[in-house]
């Protein structure tokens, strides 16, 4: 597996942008940064998989994204 240093800042710096979304979303005090740590772990995680990770093998490679765009797409659900 190899890593995409590019790609992978692009991804982290889009799921900072919505966990602090979620941060700022939040009405509860006591609560906002647990909000803000679970989203960006729940979607940074699948979106730094999807964009950022890339393998010798073009099947695993190809399985491991669609893995991750799917969970991220269901995630939210």
């Amino acid at each position: 597996m190899k890593l995409d240093a590019v790609k992978s800042l692009i991804a982290v710096a889009i799921s900072a942008l919505l966990a602090y979304a979620c941060y700022e979303i939040c009405n509860y005090e006591h609560v906002r940064w647990v909000i803000a740590a679970g989203a960006f772990v729940s979607i940074g995680t699948p979106m730094m998989l999807a964009l950022g990770v890339s393998s010798q093998q073009e099947r695993s490679s190809a399985m491991l994204k669609t893995l991750s765009w799917v969970f991220l797409l269901i995630s939210p659900l």
